[in-house]
């Protein structure tokens, strides 16, 4: 089986030799965790959140039993196999907005995308990483059954974001390397990729489509963007201007959502059914800027209070 952690020595689950030592850690009965793991019962629903471009984002969220074994697996994960600074999305203080920051002083910034991220990750990849964390192979294929959705990781369980990020961590240490060697400034974000530094990126472009391609994922090149010292710096959908995080897009749409309702031009039962999607993009505004998301939202919830 090949490896997939050569860059790494934590082994948070070096003492899982059976099934029964995972149902001790995990204090949860061998028999529920074979039935949830193995099963023919449904372990998954379909569900669609925005994304902060106003897209459409397909979550797989697990059924409430085998989320509770997942947060319990991410637990031990969390412990034992910690992950490194340039990851974010995952932890405390990780966010979308400290990773933007991160870059914010930096003339020219590039921005990589990682095509088809999650469905990337095949089973296969996931049940080498926990062989490479420590356990014995029937161990890992059981937590691989725990943790993955028709034959790959599903985005929307518990255990994915960090999953992804170890199995990713070989590309992200080369690519730690290639940013350190060359006085870049090296970060993720899920499947977005961000370099920024003194000097133009563009001639790092190949190295990063390498290292990419070794790791087993592809770069969307059609996604790539390199940004020029006087331009505004898209940085995973946070604005960067003249060094100041901003999120002009979404405030706009929000602030026009809001006069159209005020105009009487979306109707009361449309305003209820996107009432999940505007408080969606109330919540990633608020992330960059506090001050115009609370005067978004008290203008919104006045907005429907009549409307109760």
């Amino acid at each position: 089986m090949k490896r997939i952690l050569t860059h790494y020595t934590p082994q948070p689950f070096q003492g899982l030799k059976t099934n029964d030592d995972l149902s001790r850690i995990l204090k949860i009965p061998l028999g529920t965790l074979l039935y949830h793991a193995y099963g023919k019962g449904s372990r998954y629903k379909t569900e669609q959140i925005p994304k902060p471009d106003g897209s459409m984002r397909t979550l797989h969220k697990p059924n409430p039993t085998l989320k509770q074994m997942q947060r319990k697996i991410l637990r031990q994960l969390s412990i034992g196999a910690p992950l490194g600074k340039s990851i974010y999305g995952v932890g405390t203080g990780r966010g979308i907005a400290d990773n933007a920051r991160l870059h914010s002083r930096n003339p020219y910034v590039a921005r990589f995308d990682i095509r088809s991220y999650f469905p990337s990750i095949h089973r296969t990849m996931i049940e080498s990483l926990f062989c490479d964390l420590g356990c014995e192979k029937d161990t890992a294929h059981l937590l691989t059954a725990l943790t993955t959705n028709n034959h790959c990781l599903p985005q929307g369980a518990p255990t994915s974001n960090y999953l992804s990020a170890l199995v990713f961590a070989n590309a992200d240490h080369r690519l730690e390397l290639l940013a350190r060697k060359n006085r870049l400034i090296y970060s993720r974000y899920f499947d977005d990729i961000t370099l920024s530094g003194k000097n133009a990126i563009q001639p790092f472009s190949q190295d990063v489509r390498s290292i990419v391609r070794e790791g087993g994922f592809v770069l969307n090149t059609r996604k790539t963007r390199y940004f020029e010292p006087s331009e505004d710096k898209n940085i995973t959908g946070v604005v960067v201007r003249s060094g100041t995080l901003c999120v002009p897009i979404q405030q706009d749409y929000v602030e026009s959502y809001l006069t159209k309702l005020e105009n009487g031009i979306i109707t009361e039962a449309q305003c209820w059914a996107d009432k999940k999607h505007i408080e969606g993009y109330l919540s990633f505004i608020n992330q960059i800027n506090s001050t115009a998301s609370a005067a978004l939202k008290g203008r919104y919830e006045q907005l429907l209070r009549p409307q109760r």
